[in-house]
């Protein structure tokens, strides 16, 4: 089905998003988004040498972090963020978020000890936690769930476009003044390098969130109903005229807890395969740079311009070829569960590769082995949630995001960056190991998730075509 074919909810706030061009200016925007989120959750991970020297952390300091310290203050935000998607406009949620993570961001650039960039590192998570549920459920407002796959893929390629900025900018950050002992800068004095490039990517956040409070709100029900249709007048809310969404129906369906325990397999198969696949994702993202720097003796900026480019160019398209393949299935060999085949697909391969990436020993043929184990992991990210959220009824869909977003991060987030450090300071003996850790993770994590996802692949199909069913009765009773 075209992106055209869809219509608007209404003539007034939603009429901006009737065109394509209003749609997809707004997918764009959240990409933005998106890109500032991933910038300043993972330019920590190439700054690792300058921090540890400075604040004298060990490695599992330093995974804390990495991990838990930004991924608990997710976790206790992620489910209410997720509820106020659900009943307020969203723009103001998301508009929210990026201001408090942006001005954590800076803080964390302002930070002195261990515990102080352990509190900016949680603040920073709290914001980036309002993020995902809002996006999803405007994306699944725009679109009907025929093109919502292909969508989140596009959406997701921000994902890469963000960690591969983090990379570069704080790399070309360090090259500039890495030799610099301070910088002094007005408002906020003298600044070690490492400082500087927290303050530096996270002051423009402040200014995209301007631009959410800007907007119209925009649409909901298209991935559920088939099609952008006018809603019914709401019963008045108690929130404020302000923050209310008019386009939020009295949820009309399931409950949460039923409609989690009818798909139980389902979920917990989704659920427990986005963790682990995260759990990989983290171990990449945070160690790649340390395995580069202790491994191969590159510098630091020599290790961002290596992992900038693999990030830019092999993830944005393995997330354009899983969405793809993930449609293809789907329309010519009619597998509804194409998102599940997809996932173990990526997982698989990225344990594959990344097992001789990190153990091959010659700096090349990493490189280009890390390429393929980043492109085969980045499969999965751009049909992960679209895979949730077409079987999920619209009143549903912000909190059923983020508890899965509270998986992803909170066990993936929290765990991965940690195993890895706790392999590589007690188990395989020392910092140049770290290569080591990151293999044994990816090769566990690519078995876990093809057994999980592979023995529950007809729940998948039974959960598709009963959100189906759901969708034909709703739309027979609207005509009746």
């Amino acid at each position: 089905m075209s992106d055209s074919a869809t219509t608007p909810l209404s003539t007034s706030a939603n009429g901006a998003y009737s065109t394509a061009t209003g749609r997809w200016s707004l997918v764009s925007l959240i990409m933005g988004g998106m890109v500032f989120s991933l910038i300043d959750r993972q330019i920590i991970a190439l700054l690792v040498e300058p921090i540890k020297a400075d604040l004298n952390l060990t490695d599992t300091q330093f995974s804390i972090l990495i991990g838990p310290a930004f991924v608990i203050a997710y976790l206790v935000f992620g489910f209410p963020f997720g509820l106020l998607a659900d009943r307020i406009q969203r723009r103001h949620v998301i508009a929210f978020g990026i201001t408090v993570w942006s001005a954590a961001t800076v803080m964390c650039g302002m930070a002195w000890s261990f515990l102080s960039l352990a509190v900016a590192r949680a603040v920073v998570g709290a914001g980036e936690a309002s993020l995902m549920p809002s996006s999803m459920s405007i994306l699944s407002g725009l679109f009907t769930r025929e093109r919502l796959p292909f969508v989140t893929a596009i959406f997701s390629v921000s994902m890469h476009i963000g960690g591969a900025s983090a990379m570069l900018v704080g790399g070309l950050i360090l090259g500039i003044f890495g030799d610099t002992e301070f910088i002094s800068i007005p408002l906020f004095g003298d600044v070690r390098p490492w400082q500087l490039a927290f303050i530096v990517v996270g002051l423009p956040g402040l200014l995209l969130a301007a631009v959410f409070m800007l907007i119209p709100e925009p649409p909901r029900s298209a991935a559920t109903t088939g099609s952008l249709s006018p809603a019914p007048e709401p019963e008045p809310e108690p929130t404020s005229e302000l923050m209310s969404d008019p386009s939020v129906e009295r949820p009309v369906g399931p409950s949460l807890t039923q409609f989690l325990s009818n798909n139980a397999v389902t979920i917990g198969g989704q659920y427990g395969a986005a963790a682990l696949l995260t759990i990989s994702t983290y171990a990449f993202v945070s160690w790649s740079p340390a395995f580069l720097i202790r491994g191969y003796g590159l510098s630091s900026e020599e290790a961002a311009l290596v992992l900038g480019i693999i990030m830019l160019t092999c993830g944005p398209t393995g997330t354009i070829a899983g969405g793809a393949l993930s449609g293809w299935l789907l329309k010519t060999k009619g597998r509804v569960d194409a998102p599940w085949l997809v996932m173990i697909l990526s997982a698989a391969g990225s344990g594959l590769f990344g097992l001789f990436a990190f153990t091959v020993g010659v700096p090349v043929l990493a490189y280009l082995l890390l390429a393929m184990a980043i492109f085969m992991g980045s499969l999965y990210l751009g049909i992960i949630h679209a895979a949730l959220q077409v079987i999920t009824p619209d009143h549903l869909r912000g909190r059923v995001a983020a508890l899965m977003l509270i998986m992803m991060t909170g066990v993936g987030g929290a765990t991965g960056p940690v195993i890895v450090a706790l392999l590589t300071d007690y188990l395989f003996g020392g910092p140049e190991m770290v290569g080591l850790s990151v293999a044994v993770v990816a090769m566990a994590v690519g078995v876990a998730v093809t057994i999980l996802l592979g023995l529950n692949l007809s729940a998948y199909r039974t959960s598709y075509h009963a959100n189906e069913m759901a969708i034909q009765s709703a739309q027979d009773a609207r005509k009746a």
